[in-house]
């Protein structure tokens, strides 16, 4: 009987923690790719009886949904579009180092953007309490500031793999030889040239971050919280746990600490009816249909009018196969009648449509979960930034084809469709990436929602911090006892010098006297 009644206080006091709470989610970077991610958690949390409150650039404004506060900073998507260019990344005219560079920038605006916004300053002046803070993990270490502000315990979610400051966040191992950071194409085997360039990346990269983003973002913080803000920088470190929309099983294997949690495919669902121009369309395709869509943060305006011609042409080519491309224009120059074009598509219910064929995209990271969920092969022309190594990893899988935008040819674009469509292999080899994507003994919604609810029960998860997070940097890299082996290396070599000159000076005084005698 004592069991029982032990059992049921147990219970209703985690009920009464984990069920009902408060939680504030801060997400200020502008893409919708990512807040696809960030919304599907959020909403999960609200429907297992949370409440919410979030600062979004991509707010639902669903008035059917309750408990659930958005605050608008869609002002910051607008600011984005004005100063950074994605498709520059793919022309050319912006390398790795400048990507970076602009985006230290531009993230660290954000957090002005964000904190001048006037609900984000009556949420921080009004009296609140919140049981966690939920912020991304991508560059906005300012957002840390609310967790102290709150004094609640602090989340990080990254939408894609962890940047080498994300894994500094919580002691992760980051070993250039096998472990790359995602504007890195770099696979986890790499040539000897390849580790070299990662390395003096993975040393520009922590400068930067350690040496202007966070100070240029922590003077913000100060300005608009309190003067005696504790550095955010520190702040990050106090991270309970990091959900990560990354799936080891279907992408490049890295450690991780327990305070990492993977959560790839969050925002995957079952897919749901067609509407029905969509599914008459779909329905009607002699032979299969062919999807084409870049995304959301980039436009198919930044394929030039040339590289357009040569797909159109090439689906005009193919009469027994209708095309479906994502396009922001009603209609498409020169448009052949098999093709069909929207500004918007529900492509996770699509893709399950069994006349898709091949789906050609721009290589994010959801688009990617969202095919090897529906078993879709793959055409990849990537851009930037983590999509060079989500295609290197679907070609290395046998799933899909890369392709180079600057290299493109019409033979080119019709041979690769015509392989992937017509050989069986690419459609098997993501059945089983599909398989092993599915194969998990809970979906990575429920386990997020149960790591943060287990924050909120145990106020916080210090217990999962890794020691290192404590180590200084010549410790951690043991440089300190690298050090003492040298040097007392060296005084054993000095000593025994000292004493074989000894012992000759012993022996050649020897050898006088004896002489002498």
């Amino acid at each position: 009987m004592r069991k029982i009644i032990y059992v049921l206080q147990v219970m209703g006091f985690v009920a009464s923690i984990a069920f009902g709470a408060r939680i504030l989610g801060v997400f200020p970077l502008p893409s919708k790719s990512h807040q696809m991610i960030y919304r599907s958690l959020m909403r999960g949390l609200q429907s297992r009886g949370h409440e919410i409150v979030t600062i979004t650039t991509d707010p639902m404004w669903d008035r059917d949904v309750k408990n659930f506060t958005e605050i608008d900073m869609s002002i910051s998507a607008e600011y984005w579009e004005k100063r950074y260019s994605f498709a520059a990344q793919k022309e050319g005219s912006m390398g790795v180092i400048d990507l970076i560079s602009n985006m230290a920038k531009l993230v660290t605006d954000t957090c002005r953007i964000m904190f001048e916004n006037p609900h984000v300053q009556r949420l921080l002046h009004e009296e609140n309490h919140f049981d966690v803070v939920i912020v991304e993990w991508v560059g906005s270490v300012c957002s840390n500031a609310y967790a102290y502000h709150f004094s609640a315990p602090l989340i990080g979610i990254s939408p894609f793999a962890l940047f080498y400051s994300g894994h500094d966040s919580v002691a992760n191992p980051t070993n250039p030889a096998y472990i790359t950071d995602i504007n890195i194409p770099f696979t986890d085997r790499a040539t000897f040239w390849e580790r070299l360039v990662r390395f003096l990346y993975s040393l520009w990269f922590r400068y930067i971050w350690f040496m202007v983003v966070v100070p240029a973002q922590d003077e913000f913080a100060k300005k608009y919280f309190r003067r005696d803000l504790p550095y955010v920088g520190d702040l990050e470190k106090n991270v309970s746990i990091l959900l990560v929309n990354y799936e080891s099983k279907i992408a490049y294997i890295q450690p991780n600490v327990p305070a990492v949690v993977q959560i790839g495919g969050i925002h995957l669902r079952e897919p749901r009816p067609l509407p029905t121009d969509l599914q008459t369309f779909l329905d009607g395709a002699p032979e299969g249909v062919i999807y084409f869509s870049l995304g959301t943060n980039l436009r198919n305006g930044t394929l030039t009018g040339d590289t357009r011609q040569m797909f159109l042409d090439v689906f005009k080519e193919l009469p027994q196969f209708r095309v479906l491309w994502k396009w922001e224009t009603d209609q498409l120059p020169g448009q052949p009648s098999n093709v069909k074009v929207a500004k918007w598509l529900p492509q996770q219910d699509l893709l399950h449509h069994p006349n898709i064929k091949v789906f050609i995209y721009h290589g994010g990271l959801q688009s990617t979960l969202e095919a090897i969920r529906a078993k879709v092969p793959l055409i990849c022309i990537p851009f930037f930034g983590d999509q060079h190594l989500n295609v290197r990893k679907i070609a290395e899988e046998g799933a899909g084809v890369a392709l180079d935008l600057d290299k493109l040819t019409k033979p080119t674009i019709k041979a690769v469709l015509t392989e992937v469509i017509y050989n069986p292999t690419y459609k098997e080899n993501m059945r089983k990436m599909s398989t092993r994507l599915s194969d998990q003994p809970d979906s990575p919604l429920d386990r997020a929602v149960w790591w943060i609810e287990y924050v909120i029960r145990h106020k916080g998860a210090r217990h999962l911090r890794s020691a290192a997070m404590d180590l200084a940097w010549y410790q951690y890299l043991l440089l300190d006892v690298f050090a003492v082996i040298v040097i007392a290396f060296i005084v054993i070599i000095w000593i025994i010098y000292r004493c074989i000159r000894f012992m000759k000076k012993i022996q050649l005084s020897l050898h006088k006297k004896l002489k002498v005698t």
